[in-house]
């Protein structure tokens, strides 16, 4: 992280680990000296920044990198995969061979199943 300023703003450079990309916010330089020195709350200290460059000034993340590492609830929801309704594994009898199923796991749902 590279800064920059004058008395009235800073210049932060914030490069993403991830892909490296180049980052530029142009912040004013109390907020950033509450922030940065005083522990003022980054929300408090830049409530016109983003939430996406807020995350930037904290992290370094860039938004591109955090979105694909944290998708939202609503993208989550939508690629999340449900077993209940996959019964593809009830005709598959080649996991009973193997160690685990003497054991009583079962690996395609992914606990114990004990025959009583």
């Amino acid at each position: 992280m590279m800064i920059k300023g004058d008395s009235k703003n800073v210049v932060v450079e914030v490069t993403c680990p991830f892909c490296g990309k180049v980052s530029i916010l142009t912040l004013p330089t109390d907020g950033y000296t509450a922030w940065k020195l005083n522990g003022v709350l980054v929300q408090d200290a830049f409530p016109a920044l983003s939430a996406e460059d807020r995350e930037l000034l904290i992290s370094g993340i860039c938004p591109t990198c955090w979105n694909g590492m944290f998708p939202d609830e609503e993208e989550e929801e939508e690629n999340w995969y449900d077993d209940e309704d996959d019964d593809s594994y009830e005709n598959d009898d080649s996991y009973e061979n193997d160690d685990w199923s003497e054991m009583g796991f079962d690996p395609y749902l992914g606990e114990y199943s004990w025959d009583c």
